[in-house]
C-alpha cells in the first residue's frame, strides 16, 4: 500500500471522580447572576451549601476548600476579591504563594455558593515544549533510543485535553496529554462564620491531601461554557 504510515498517538490519561463530602442540596440550586471579566453578566445555576469548611481571606482573594468523600482530595477555589482580578491572580500564582495561602486558612462555619459548570479544553503544547528547551524532540534527530530501538523517532505533534464537570453531587474530571510520533492544619481561635459567593471568574485546583499534589487546575471565566 502506498503512502507513509503514521503511528497511533500515544499518551498519558488521568481520570478523577469524587462525590462531595458535604453535597450541595439540589433544592438550594437556583439561577443567579455571574459577572464576566468583560463587565457583562449572565444567568446561571448557582449551588449553595452550609457547613464547616476550610476558609482563608486576604486583601486580594478569598479561598475555600470543598472536600470530597473520604477527605483524601479536595477542590480549592480561589476567588479574587475584585470581579476583574482573575488575571492579576494568575500572574502571582506560584507554589510559594499557594503554600502561604494554605497556611493561613481556618476551619469554620460558612455558606458556600458556586456555579455548576462543565467545560472541555484542547490545546497544542509544541510551543511550551520549545520554551522549555525540549524543541529538539519535535524534529528529526531527536534521541529516543532509551525508549525504543526502532527507526529514528521524534514527536510530530503534541496536545493536552481536559474535561471537568461540577454539580451538586461532586466532580468528574479527566485529562490526557498525547504525543503523535513520526518516523522517517493548626488550631486557632474560633473564627466567625463566612459567606463565600463565587459569582465572578475564579481559579480551582483539585488537590490530594497527603502529598499536596495538584491533580487538576483550571479557571472558570463563564460557567455556561461547555
Amino acid at each position: 500500500m502506498g503512502g507513509t504510515e503514521r503511528e497511533t498517538p500515544r499518551g498519558l490519561a488521568v481520570y478523577f471522580k469524587g462525590e462531595w463530602d458535604m453535597k450541595f442540596p439540589k433544592e438550594n440550586t437556583e439561577p443567579d447572576t455571574f459577572y464576566l471579566h468583560d463587565g457583562e453578566d449572565v444567568r446561571t445555576d448557582m449551588m449553595t451549601v452550609s457547613d464547616l469548611f476550610w476558609y482563608a481571606r486576604t486583601a486580594e482573594v478569598e479561598a475555600v476548600r470543598l472536600p470530597y468523600e473520604g477527605r483524601h482530595t479536595s477542590m480549592l477555589i480561589i476567588l479574587p476579591r475584585d470581579r476583574d482580578g482573575i488575571h492579576r491572580l494568575e500572574d502571582r500564582l506560584t507554589i510559594e504563594w499557594l503554600d502561604g495561602l494554605l497556611a493561613m486558612g481556618q476551619v469554620c462555619d460558612g455558606t458556600v455558593t458556586i456555579p455548576k459548570f462543565k467545560f472541555r479544553s484542547l490545546c497544542s503544547v509544541e510551543k511550551a515544549m520549545e520554551g522549555l528547551g525540549a524543541g529538539i524532540a519535535l524534529r528529526p534527530g531527536a534521541d529516543f533510543t532509551g525508549m525504543t530501538t526502532d527507526e529514528p523517532l521524534w514527536i510530530l505533534a503534541a496536545g493536552h485535553q481536559a474535561e471537568i464537570e461540577v454539580d451538586e453531587e461532586g466532580t468528574v474530571a479527566s485529562a490526557m496529554t498525547w504525543f503523535a510520533p513520526g518516523n522517517n492544619g493548626d488550631e486557632h481561635e474560633e473564627p466567625p462564620p463566612f459567606t463565600f459567593v463565587a459569582d465572578h471568574p475564579f481559579l480551582f485546583l483539585i488537590i490530594e491531601r497527603r502529598s499536596g499534589m495538584i491533580l487538576f487546575m483550571g479557571r472558570v471565566m463563564d460557567p455556561r461554557e461547555g
